[in-house]
Parts: C-alpha cells; structure tokens; sequence
C-alpha cells in the first residue's frame, strides 16, 4: 500500500508523475492487481488536473461505495493483463 505520491510543484507537467504512475501501474497489471486512489488538493494539486491526470492512466471514477473496499471519492483501475505495458 502507498500512502502518498507527491510532485513538488516546480516538477509538475515534466512527465515524472506519468513515468511514477506507468511503473506502478506496470506492476498493478503483472500481478493482475486492481488499484484505488483518491486525487487530493492537500499538497496545491488542482482536482480537476489530477481527475483528467488519472483518466489518461486508465482510471475511472467509483460508483460503487465498497468496490475493492474503496471510498466513493475514489478512481479505480481494473488490472490490464498480456496488454504489454
């Protein structure tokens, strides 16, 4: 379980987030492991950037209080199996 991803400001829209995220999610896919995260403004992130930032990666948003004990606020990604990430 990873608690926080955090890109200082200075850092944002370089592609490290994107570089960090496609790892993680290679990873998630290999091990047939659905992921959940919860996109939060506490660090200066603006919402609706990260919602869009992790639409690309393949997540969705939960509709489905509980699904893989995730809370509603969540996005969620099923695993992407043989698809050579």
């Amino acid at each position: 379980m990873l608690f926080w991803i955090l890109i200082p400001e200075s850092e944002r829209g370089k592609g490290l987030g994107t570089h960090v995220m496609e790892h993680i999610i290679a990873v998630a896919d290999l091990r047939g492991v659905p992921m959940t995260l919860s996109p939060s403004d506490t660090f200066g992130g603006n919402l609706d950037r990260l919602h869009a930032f992790y639409r690309r990666l393949g997540f969705v948003t939960n509709t489905q209080c509980g699904w893989i004990g995730a809370p509603r606020e969540s996005m969620v990604r099923a695993p992407r199996v043989g698809l050579g990430r």
